[in-house]
């Protein structure tokens, strides 16, 4: 069951007859609001896609083209006014409202509605074909968002996005705006992921004010490409708590000096403004804005501006404002907004207010410049602040308990955005005058001071934020997702609730994972589990080498016992630079990148001696890995940044070292066994082998998606599998933690590392030569019997070579190999190894 803050039940909504259903009208355009259908997305969708409004679309689009600028009811209204449109956010029913001393009938009020859809309704509106073209796109893309459905509106240049929501969240006891809280945190959204995309309005708003009421129509229309994919993103109370609107917050205020109320009660300035600003009856919203700021640029407090419009001002019967709620919501608002400050005293000829400095002039104080310490106050508001990693500095942003590294660019397009916010101007009061600054003003002395305020120099007067990061310990992983906490020990996995976590602990945006948790003890029925079962060929020791293998590289800790890179290889025989591939090797490194923050580098063609090679590395990366590295790479490099501590260098910028207890996991995949120098490599090296059970001749076959039926890692799974599939992964760390890694031999691994560090020719000779045990070989006959038979053209290799490959080739086939001196003749004798 679920119920939001106002006491309203959902509980009819939990089950499949009436979830996510909502109000279509039909038949009379606009002013039908009593024939409806109660209906689903594919059903509208259906019809957005068929010929059905093709013809009316069409006479809408040519009407537009036509219309005049200000013209009401023009052609283009009156054609709009007659499509069939959608109510997405509700399910309504019929009641009788009162309307102009009338008993009407209706459908779509926000009195009638029956129940919330779990639907929001996003409309961007004047969009260039260009900016259309680029954000439709971009927004298929958006896996955080969840696009339901999308189409371009009935006049061509708007779109409509829909999207899920928690129903409980939304407060119906309010007077009007119920989805205000929804609308606030969509809009940021957009302001901060999509503002390369969108003009946002004078109002600084990004996608249409209008959704915030439930009873929005959306008209319907012709659009054979509309998108619709129904997932199971839900924006809830963290999507709310992520993305607050963009204010003034309380405390970058408690930094700006407190309004003097000169005003105790209703005077001549009241209604000297109300004459200016009001009309004598049916007063609307635009006049009522007027009259609120003129009075709240002379320092009226906010209660006093509320009663004096609700007891002397005539509001219009159909205005939303027509109740003393909504003005006291209009007031409010408008007050929280913008800042109404007296000005703080800096010298006899200026003051300094907010984000401004003034200077006195002729003509009166005028703004100047920008005020640093109002600046750094606004950055602190909104939780900017340095940090000390890995011994160098870095710029964060604090939200609650989640940081996120930032630079100085992207601290730059953080307050442009709330710079645009401040479409109302400044109204502040100093030394007796009220003084204006108009939003052109701001921008202009905002603008010019960006270079100087936004730079490493500058900004290392922040504050440096010291709260213990979150880590892993020896005997403990800890994995934050959208909904809990979850720890893993050796005995088993605990969850808790993120708000009632009383540790003092922050913890990096990359250590959140983007999806809700709920462990399924049943989770070896799931396709992740098969599909690692189906690459161990079903052995029972080879599995649980892989499952303690992913649950060392998801234990984001050092332990200076234990320092291997982790590496999937194919269990095929292979040769030098050959390659096999296609056995799901990169699949374990879109398993990893769903619980920790990994890095994944081509290895294709990597170079040694690039110092920037690592430069994608992060300070809060835990998994580097590396992507099909070939053979040839010195492997001894990757081992050591294991041991020692990976030192990451980006251009331009200083290089710095992982303290060695944060230094990334180093996983691989490769085609081919690396080339180990010694025993202190293969003792570096924790090699898992898959098996060619997803392998295909043609590239173009997929086996997985073919044994499967769905792409792994995307919202074709449901929250069960998703469940399943990190019940399984923490099963994993469980695992490690209490087993350690557990070598399994291989089938292959030996004798791929053997072909690897000599050749396929020179195997195929030693096993057919059948060399006699407990026998003292002449070296020199077998490396010219060998060399003749496959170098004719010269030796090829070196006899020192030949003798360190026979080595080799003893030391995989379980012999013990001994040499020494034959009177000249180096010798060498084969023989069982005894454990």
């Amino acid at each position: 069951m679920t119920t939001n803050h106002t006491g309203v039940n959902y509980t009819k909504m939990q089950n499949e007859d009436t979830k996510n259903q909502f109000n279509i009208y039909r038949n009379g355009g606009i002013n039908n609001t009593l024939i409806f259908e109660i209906t689903k997305l594919p059903v509208v969708h259906n019809l957005i896609i068929s010929g059905e409004y093709k013809a009316r679309t069409a006479a809408v689009r040519a009407a537009r083209r036509d219309k005049i600028k200000g013209e009401k009811k023009s052609p283009y209204d009156i054609a709009k006014a007659k499509l069939d449109y959608a109510c997405f956010m509700a399910v309504f029913k019929e009641i009788e409202i009162v309307v102009k001393g009338e008993l009407k009938k209706t459908a779509r009020h926000e009195a009638a509605i029956k129940y919330l859809s779990e639907y929001f309704i996003i409309d961007i509106d004047h969009l260039t074909p260009e900016q259309l073209k680029a954000l439709i796109e971009k927004l298929k893309q958006d896996a955080k968002l969840g696009v339901q459905l999308m189409f371009i509106s009935p006049g061509g240049d708007g779109l409509k996005i829909v999207v899920k929501i928690d129903p409980g969240l939304v407060d119906l006891n309010l007077s009007s705006s119920k989805m205000g809280n929804y609308w606030a945190a969509f809009n940021q959204y957009f302001a901060k992921h999509y503002a390369d995309f969108i003009t946002p309005s004078s109002k600084g708003e990004f996608i249409d004010g209008a959704c915030k009421d439930v009873s929005r129509a959306c008209f319907l229309c012709h659009y054979p490409e509309a998108y619709l994919y129904e997932n199971d993103t839900v924006h809830g109370q963290s999507f709310l708590d992520e993305y607050k609107p963009l204010t003034v917050v309380e405390d970058f205020q408690k930094n700006l000096p407190a309004i003097t109320e000169r005003i105790k009660k209703k005077g001549s300035k009241l209604d000297e403004y109300a004459k200016k600003h009001l009309s004598e009856a049916d007063n609307r919203t635009g006049e009522l804005l007027s009259f609120i700021n003129a009075a709240k640029a002379i320092g009226t407090p906010p209660a006093t501006t509320k009663d004096y419009i609700v007891n002397n001002v005539h509001i219009a019967s159909n205005s939303s404002k027509n109740s003393p709620e909504a003005i006291g919501e209009l007031v409010n608002d408008q007050y929280g907004r913008y800042p109404t400050d007296e000005g703080q005293y800096l010298t006899a000829e200026s003051f300094a207010c907010g984000l401004l400095t003034f200077s006195k002039t002729k003509s009166g104080y005028v703004a100047k410049g920008i005020f640093m310490e109002g600046f750094i106050n606004l950055l602190y508001a909104h939780g900017f602040y340095r940090r000390k990693v890995n011994g160098i500095y870095i710029f964060i942003r604090k939200e609650g308990r989640m940081i996120t590294q930032v630079t100085p660019k992207e601290i730059l397009t953080f307050i442009s955005i709330y710079i645009d916010t401040l479409t109302a101007g400044y109204n502040v009061a100093y030394d007796g005058s009220a003084i204006e600054v108009p939003f052109i003003t701001i921008k202009q002395i905002y603008i010019n001071n960006t270079t100087s305020i936004f730079n490493d120099s500058f900004l290392q007067i922040l504050k440096v934020d010291s709260q213990p990061i979150l880590k892993d310990t020896r005997y403990c992983s800890y994995f934050i997702f959208q909904n809990c906490m979850v720890t893993v020990t050796e005995n088993g996995i605990e969850t808790k609730d993120l708000k009632g976590l009383k540790a003092d602990f922050c913890y990096w945006n990359t250590q959140m994972l983007k999806r809700n948790f709920t462990y399924n003890a049943e989770f070896q029925k799931c396709h992740w589990y098969r599909f690692m079962q189906n690459v161990c060929n079903h052995n029972s020791e080879r599995f649980l080498s892989m499952i303690t293998g992913i649950g060392y590289a998801l234990h984001a800790t050092f332990n200076p016992l234990l320092i291997p890179a982790l590496i999937f290889v194919d269990e095929a025989i292979t040769e030098k630079n050959e390659a096999n591939g296609g056995s799901g090797k990169g699949m374990f490194l879109e398993a990893l990148q769903q619980l920790r923050s990994t890095v994944i580098i081509d290895g294709k063609g990597l170079n040694p001696d690039n110092p920037f090679f690592l430069s994608v590395v992060n300070v809060d990366t835990t998994i580097a890995a590396i992507d099909d590295l070939k053979a040839g790479f010195p492997s001894s490099r990757l081992y050591s940044m294991s041991s020692n501590g990976m030192t990451v260098e980006k251009k331009n910028k200083d290089k710095w070292k992982f303290e060695k207890e944060d230094s990334p996991k180093i996983v691989i995949t490769s085609n081919q066994m690396l080339k180990d120098s010694g025993k202190s490599d293969i003792r570096r090296s924790f090699y898992i082998e898959l098996s060619d059970h997803y392998s295909s001749p043609d590239r173009k076959v997929n086996l997985v998606f073919n044994e499967h039926k769905c792409w792994f890692f995307t919202d074709e799974w449901g929250a069960d599998e998703w469940d399943m599939f990190f019940s399984t992964m923490l099963y994993c760390s469980v695992q490690y933690l209490k087993q350690g890694l557990k070598h399994f031999e291989g089938v292959n691994i030996e004798r791929n590392r053997l072909l690897q560090n000599t050749s396929r020719d020179f195997v195929e000779w030693m096993d057919a030569q059948n060399i006699p045990l407990d026998e003292w070989q002449t070296t020199k006959d077998l490396y010219a019997s060998f060399t003749s038979l496959y170098y004719k053209e010269g030796r090829g290799i070196e006899q020192a070579t030949f003798s360190k490959w026979v080595k080799s080739y003893a030391a995989v086939a379980g012999l013990d190999y001994e040499r020494k001196d034959g009177g000249g003749k180096p010798l060498f004798i084969l023989s069982k190894h005894i454990k």
